[in-house]
């Protein structure tokens, strides 16, 4: 990254720590939600993610950059098994197997979303702008779950 004066493959680090957070928070997740409740694992989750995506725009050099994003990767990961269970639970039972398959779905989704919004910010307005507007979205999610859970 020209800014820090890294190079490119630096950031494998970045990445695979986002990917180990996710697959490790998806491990735990449907745990913690037996434990605490679906809805509260649900929200601290999306919450987790957004906060500590915000965060991520903010770091300073690549070791702050990937521990932020394995952190960020926590909350995206734990938040997949409880939507999922969530989604089971509150509709009727002859369309549990879609709705169930549109949650899981969305996931991979928003992070191609994700990737086609970045295109326009990216080069207008930088990365950190691109991880700022990318932690919003998860803010104003938990808000409408907080008033629809």
């Amino acid at each position: 990254m020209r800014e820090w004066r890294v190079p490119g493959p630096a950031f494998a680090s970045v990445q695979a720590s986002g990917m180990v957070g996710m697959m490790i928070g998806g491990a735990t997740g449907g745990f913690i939600g037996d434990r605490l409740g679906r809805r509260a694992a649900l929200l601290g989750s999306v919450l987790s993610f957004g906060v500590l995506t915000v965060l991520i725009s903010f770091a300073a050099g690549v070791t702050t950059l990937a521990i932020l994003r394995f952190f960020a990767g926590l909350g995206l990961g734990g938040a997949m098994p409880n939507a999922a269970a969530l989604s089971s639970e509150y509709v009727p039972r002859r369309h549990r197997p879609f709705a169930v398959t549109l949650t899981i779905v969305c996931i991979p989704l928003g992070g191609t979303l994700a990737g086609l919004m970045g295109a326009q910010i990216l080069p207008r307005y930088g990365w950190r702008v691109l991880f700022l507007v990318g932690g919003i979205v998860p803010l104003v999610l938990a808000a409408v779950l907080l008033k629809v859970l």
